[in-house]
């Protein structure tokens, strides 16, 4: 069975054309095609070579102008697998010298056409310098990173190094008939035989393993955004963490755990607007340690201190999860009751003033039973204020001293914020 030549030469060109076509429509769809315009462009000369060598073969034209067209092709579709392959590697493509060699290539088949007894040198040389081309490419890919599994570089360098092989065996060929009356073989980089179809699959073989190792790369850089998206998200949960632990820690008096003054009077004001808003009842108590003073005296300010975190722990146990407690400076505290009548707020300010004696002597036996004076006011008026519900409250605190401390005293009607 006779090969036809001229079938195996279109089917090659529609082969790369295809794949040229696939490669391009790819980069056209990224904003970073890594390589695949260059791969692209290289198939497409391929396509070119291919198409010359069946005009040739099928006779349809002949003449200087049909070698010249498909050896600098040929020598264009090899250096741009080249520049892919040092843009695929992370390398600078070698933009002069491959344009030095497609010149190269073009100007030794023009003087080839011109000058027959440079004909075969020139070809030998346009072999050897494809031969380089081919060999470099190989050395490159085979070093390109791939995630782990992935053989796509290796089945593309084995490719390039078949195909620089076949192109030094040409140069071998033609080497030994120098000196020889040059021949139409002599014109073409790589003679119309069956060495074209093995360098043709090995041509495409070796894009294909391309657009593999462009798929790997693609991989390994979703892979690698993936773990920094991650890696950055963590990050802002740990800072989010970390602010919002710092926000309450600038909200919380270190001793107690209690809300500092800043944290309380926050809430505060959030809740004057919400009662401004909806109406609903607020009430406040405010309170502190009878004749604490004499405690840090007789017993140390650390013992002081220790009465303070008792009393704190116990009042906050005694609360609702909406309540807050908070230190607004030395043994005086502010309790925040939201959603409650003053009624209610009298009621538990009552139950904390039978608790707590009992309690803190069970936490510092030293000291023994204290005592608290508490005043207490709710949220009233149009438009209330901060500034005057603590007022209101403080005033309730005073009288509960003036009449003899451990006791619980509503602020009056005229006391009440307006």
């Amino acid at each position: 069975m006779r090969l036809d030549f001229a079938t195996l030469a279109l089917t090659s060109a529609l082969m790369s054309m295809a794949l040229a076509a696939g490669l391009s429509l790819a980069a056209r769809a990224q904003s970073r095609p890594v390589a695949l315009r260059e791969w692209a462009g290289s198939l497409w000369g391929l396509s070119v070579v291919a198409l010359g060598l069946a005009a040739w073969q099928l006779r349809l034209f002949s003449g200087a102008a049909l070698p010249f067209l498909a050896n600098t092709a040929m020598a264009m579709s090899l250096v741009l697998q080249l520049w892919g392959a040092q843009r695929a590697a992370g390398r600078t493509a070698a933009r002069r010298g491959g344009y030095a060699c497609i010149a190269a290539v073009g100007l030794m088949t023009a003087l080839g056409g011109a000058w027959p007894e440079v004909l075969a040198p020139g070809t030998l040389l346009g072999a050897l310098l494809m031969a380089a081309l081919l060999l470099t490419t190989a050395a490159v890919v085979w070093r390109i990173a791939l995630p782990p599994g992935q053989v796509a570089a290796k089945v593309a360098a084995i490719c390039w190094g078949v195909a620089a092989a076949l192109f030094l065996g040409r140069a071998v060929a033609l080497a030994a008939t120098l000196g020889e009356p040059a021949s139409a073989s002599h014109t073409m980089l790589l003679p119309q035989s069956l060495s074209w179809l093995v360098l043709g699959v090995a041509m495409v073989g070796g894009n294909a393993a391309n657009l593999a190792v462009a798929q790997g790369q693609l991989e390994a850089k979703l892979e690698q955004t993936r773990e920094q998206v991650g890696a950055v998200g963590r990050m802002n949960m740990v800072q989010s963490q970390i602010e919002a632990k710092l926000e309450r820690l600038s909200r919380r008096d270190e001793l107690t755990g209690a809300l500092n003054r800043r944290g309380i009077l926050m809430e505060l004001e959030a809740c004057v607007a919400r009662v401004a808003r909806y109406q609903r009842p607020a009430a406040l108590v405010c309170f502190d340690i009878d004749h604490f003073k004499s405690i840090n005296d007789r017993f140390s300010h650390a013992m002081g201190d220790r009465v303070l975190v008792a009393v704190s722990s116990h009042v906050q146990a005694m609360l609702r999860v909406p309540d807050c407690l908070g230190r607004l400076g030395g043994d005086e505290f502010c309790i925040l009751l939201p959603e409650t009548s003053l009624a209610g707020a009298i009621t538990l300010a009552e139950r904390i003033c039978r608790a707590l004696p009992q309690a803190v002597a069970q936490a510092c036996p030293e000291v023994g039973e204290i005592t608290l004076s508490l005043g207490v006011a709710s949220l009233e008026g149009d438009d209330p204020k901060v500034d005057a519900w603590l007022h209101a409250a403080d005033l309730a605190l005073y009288a509960a001293k003036h009449e003899g401390r451990n006791r619980v005293v509503a602020a009056a009607p005229a006391d009440l914020p307006a």
